[in-house]
């Protein structure tokens, strides 16, 4: 099944993050249910975008946003992620 954004959204796979390793624990009591915050940003990389957005992406595009601003869809078995074209932070660029 495919999902073709509109109405300025953009389909988006998300790039999972490299885990870091704690060189040393913590020498703070913590609840064993704890998790740190970490990053409130993510990077992902387009797959399509709607043909109303304002800004020019191509698909292979990554982008950043920001992880609150990410909307998953379920549509039968199928699961998109879809933001918004104003939560676009920048392009990343090599």
């Amino acid at each position: 099944m495919q999902l073709v954004p509109r109405n300025r959204y953009i389909l988006v796979d998300l790039i999972e993050d490299i885990p870091t390793v704690a060189a040393k624990k913590p020498t703070i009591l913590l609840p064993e249910d704890y998790k740190p915050t970490g990053n409130p940003f993510a990077t992902a990389r387009v797959r399509d975008s709607a043909p109303n957005c304002n800004i020019a992406l191509s698909p292979g595009d990554i982008v950043v946003i920001p992880k609150s601003m990410i909307e998953d869809v379920e549509v039968g078995e199928s699961k998109f992620k879809l933001v918004l074209e104003n939560h676009i932070l920048g392009v990343v660029e090599e």
